[in-house]
């Protein structure tokens, strides 16, 4: 019984696999040059139209080739294969793919050592990725596969990040990926992280030379990154790939390498069909007092509240909880007064509830109730909203404070002195009130 459970679960992981879909649509555009057959790389291709994907290729000098149409994404998705054109055209321009990203489209880009358009090398400058030039290839002469000729520049790379939403653990555990291609430097930007680096051994090398020796490489070991991927600031999402080999039917058939698996990941977190986060609900009230106004403008200071967050994950096709434990409120002015960790309260179907109580600060004014969530591999997250912080209203103040215990004794003295001075003048007869006269 326990083995057809485990059947049927993979069974319906599989399914999901082949069934993913992107949350951001499925319009994509793939470019290629004129003299390239894309049947090629079909077995790439076909695995993104069983994904849902609706693609349409087209060639760098398409004069009809357009990625926006009245302001508007004419695609969601791009792929840029240049193996042979020198430029891009005009309607490829850096400034145009800028322009694209800007707008919320993903792009996936891969090139050959004999083909490194020197617009798509400003273009890639702009995120923080520095292509090597035309005609430099990475070798390894330590790491490389059996059928490699001499110069050894078909290697085997298996240097995956770690991070879970980019690669999936049967990648990231699985055997290295069949790799011929260029290498590139990357800058110290945040928001690019590589995806697959070189090992030690290797490094890249001008294959106009006669010899595939360097004293001084462009780029070396770890350093050197072969797929490497940048989510833009509005989450937006670029991989740059050196190798368009990596895609093709040859080294997928490769079932010893784990290719096929590679670039299906990687495909799958550009295209974003998963790593996506989103918000389905902010709320904040007082504490213990759910009946009451959700989310009101204002509070007063010192006020114990409650906030609380639920948070989606895009994955293999539909929404999950996305669980984490690094999930940070911040109650801003100017400043954080206030920065804590909210647990998970608990998941639904759909969504995880992250909630926690705190006190409010002691000084009012215009505060952000701000959750920034920014890790690699996931959409950016950052939820503000602003309420008023007010001071207490003069019937809401204590009736009594410690610190001025001595003027309300002193008060209370003079009254009480003032009092017995009364009751003794009130108490005396005229008698005694003459003796006392005539004393004088």
């Amino acid at each position: 019984m326990r083995f057809f459970q485990m059947a049927a679960a993979v069974l319906c992981a599989a399914a999901g696999l082949v069934s993913a879909k992107s949350a951001t649509g499925d319009r994509l555009l793939a470019v290629l040059d004129a003299g390239t057959d894309h049947a090629d790389y079909s077995q790439f291709f076909d695995g993104l139209t069983d994904r849902h994907f609706d693609i349409t290729f087209s060639d760098l000098k398409d004069a009809d080739l357009a990625l926006f149409k009245l302001d508007e994404r004419t695609y969601d998705h791009l792929i840029l294969f240049p193996s042979r054109s020198k430029g891009l055209g005009p309607n490829l321009a850096p400034l145009k793919l800028l322009e694209f990203v800007n707008a919320g489209g993903n792009i996936l880009i891969a090139t050959n050592p004999s083909s490194v358009p020197e617009q798509l090398r400003d273009f890639a400058r702009e995120l923080g990725v520095e292509m090597a030039e035309r005609d430099a290839a990475l070798v390894d002469h330590w790491s490389y596969d059996s059928s490699s000729h001499e110069s050894h520049a078909l290697i085997t790379a298996n240097g995956f990040t770690g991070n879970e939403y980019i690669l999936s653990e049967e990648v990231r555990n699985g055997p290295p990926v069949l790799y011929s291609g260029s290498a590139h430097a990357l800058s110290n930007s945040p928001l690019v992280v590589p995806v697959l680096s070189a090992g030690r051994t290797a490094y890249v090398y001008d294959t106009k030379e006669e010899q595939a020796a360097s004293e001084d490489p462009w780029v070396s070991g770890t350093q050197a990154h072969l797929v490497s991927v940048l989510q833009a600031r509005n989450n937006a999402r670029v991989a740059v790939v050196g190798s368009m080999s990596m895609f093709s039917n040859e080294f997928i058939d490769r079932k010893e390498y784990g290719n096929a698996k590679f670039v299906r990941d990687l495909s799958g977190w550009v295209f974003a069909e998963r790593g996506v986060v989103k918000v389905v609900r902010v709320r904040h009230h007082l504490m213990n007092e759910t009946a009451h106004a959700t989310n009101p403008s204002n509070y007063r200071v010192k006020n114990d509240i409650t906030y609380a967050i639920e948070l989606s994950e895009w994955s293999v096709g539909h929404w999950q909880p996305y669980i984490a434990e690094d999930v940070q409120l911040e109650v801003i002015m100017l400043d954080p007064y206030i920065r804590t960790t909210l647990p998970l309260l608990l998941t639904t179907p759909t969504t995880s509830v992250y909630e926690k109580s705190f006190m409010l600060p002691d000084h009012y004014g215009t505060f952000h109730f701000k959750v920034n969530y920014k890790r690699p591999g996931v959409t950016y997250i950052e939820e503000r909203e602003s309420v008023t912080i007010r001071h207490f209203r003069h019937d809401e103040y204590p009736r009594f404070i410690s610190a001025a215990w001595p003027y309300y004794g002193a008060a209370a003295a003079v009254s009480l002195g003032f009092l017995g001075v009364c009751i003794l003048w009130m108490g005396m007869s005229e008698e005694t009130l003459s003796e006392g006269k005539k004393r004088d």
